[in-house]
């Protein structure tokens, strides 16, 4: 190790040692209120400043205030999801045909992508909802591909996903 180096090495070990964190001094009221603005941003994965506040319970929750999708003739139900928090659904698998994606939300806002799961790159295939206001809609999409939804709310949802059911009639027109 060269000279230069190790006054280097040397420099930054007195400046850890001489930090207020480091022998336990408080935190500036500004260095907390950068930290939970951090925390804030970051969907409060970390544990809040033990004197910090608990964050309120949530104004929705699932399955309490919106009725389930039936399923329709000539639609088969593949899945379904539901919640009252932003989330990443897990990967799905469809299969080639015709689908749609049924809806209803009761809230103040409500976002969500149909994503294309690849190995390289997700591609988004559609924003189907995007509302600042409690309602429902149908939104129609092709497979093959596997899929997965990201989710953004402030609120409850229901979301039904369908295969058009298309009856198999090849016996129908089977030459002779």
């Amino acid at each position: 190790m060269n000279a230069r180096v190790f006054l280097q090495l040397i420099s930054l070990l007195i400046s850890i040692a001489s930090s207020p964190a480091a022998w336990g001094a408080p935190k500036s009221k500004w260095r907390q209120d950068q930290e939970q603005k951090q925390r804030d941003f970051m969907g409060r994965r970390y544990p809040p400043n033990p004197g910090a506040e608990k964050p309120a319970a949530p104004k929705y929750a699932p399955g309490t205030s919106i009725s389930p999708i039936p399923p329709e003739k000539g639609w088969k139900r593949i899945g379904s999801f539901s919640g009252a928090a932003t989330k990443t659904t897990e990967i799905f698998y469809l299969d080639k045909g015709e689908y749609r994606i049924r809806w209803k939300f009761k809230g103040d806002f409500f976002s969500a992508f149909l994503n294309r799961y690849t190995k390289d790159e997700d591609e988004i295939v559609q924003l189907f909802a995007n509302v600042t206001a409690s309602g429902e809609d149908t939104t129609f999409f092709r497979g093959p591909g596997n899929f997965f939804l990201k989710i953004s709310i402030d609120g409850e949802y229901i979301i039904a996903i369908d295969k058009r059911d298309i009856p198999d009639y090849s016996d129908i027109f089977k030459p002779e």
